[in-house]
This record gives C-alpha cells, sequence and structure tokens, in this order.
C-alpha cells in the first residue's frame, strides 16, 4: 500500500508541476526512513519546456520506482522537493493536494487484515 500509494503521489505531483527547465519537476523525489534535503540538477535540461514535458517526468518517475523497489516492511517513505519556489508553484497549480488526494484513492480500496493471537489462544481476524 505505502509503495502504491507514494508512486501514485510522485506521479501527480510531478505531472502536475509546471516546466520551464526541468529542475522543479526532476526534485520530486522519493526516500525511505528520513527525508532528503538536497536539490539536484534535472535529468534532461532545457528551457520553457511546458508542462507536456515528459524527459524529466520519465526519469523522475522511474528513479521514484526504483527508490520504492528497496521499501522494507515498516519503512516510511518520503516524497518531498527541495527546490527553494516550490510553494510558490503550488499555490498557483495545487499539486501537492492533488497528489495527497491521489495517494489516499490509489489505496481507498484496499482492505487491510490483522491476524492477531487473541486471550484464549486462537487467532481472530480484524478488517479495516
Amino acid at each position: 500500500m505505502i509503495r502504491r500509494g507514494a508512486f501514485a503521489a510522485l506521479k501527480v505531483a510531478a505531472s502536475g508541476t509546471p516546466v520551464d527547465k526541468g529542475v522543479a519537476r526532476s526534485n520530486w523525489r522519493i526516500s525511505l526512513g528520513a527525508r532528503t534535503f538536497s536539490v539536484i540538477p534535472a535529468y534532461s535540461p532545457g528551457h520553457k519546456l511546458g508542462i507536456d514535458e515528459r524527459a524529466n517526468l520519465n526519469a523522475t518517475l522511474a528513479v521514484g520506482r526504483g527508490v520504492l523497489q528497496n521499501l522494507k516492511r515498516g519503512q516510511a517513505a518520503f516524497i518531498t522537493n527541495n527546490v527553494d519556489y516550490i510553494d510558490e508553484l503550488n499555490l498557483v497549480h495545487g499539486f501537492v493536494e492533488d497528489a495527497a488526494v491521489a495517494a489516499r484513492l490509489s489505496v481507498i480500496n484496499t482492505r487491510v487484515f490483522v491476524r492477531v493471537r487473541g486471550p484464549g489462544g486462537g487467532f481472530e481476524e480484524d478488517l479495516f
């Protein structure tokens, strides 16, 4: 569920980020266990690339998918973007809020069963 939710959020956030040189879109990053604070250059730099730009988007998604493959049970996945102007872009475009909705919707129909040993030694199951 964490992989699915994190990847859905990454895809929506990166897709919704407007693109000039590709830096903001490339800096949507997933890290495991702790957030990252670094800023990286654009994967495929350009000028006035536009919202339909795909090279930086595809690279961002590929890297994120690769990181999520290393996710261990109980480990947190952090999605960050540390470019100094990301908040201003989000105020206009709202991609962070859209990403949160996408993460929630991606797991909304997932059933979680918890199996615990009851007081009598047998197992009890709950559905959440």
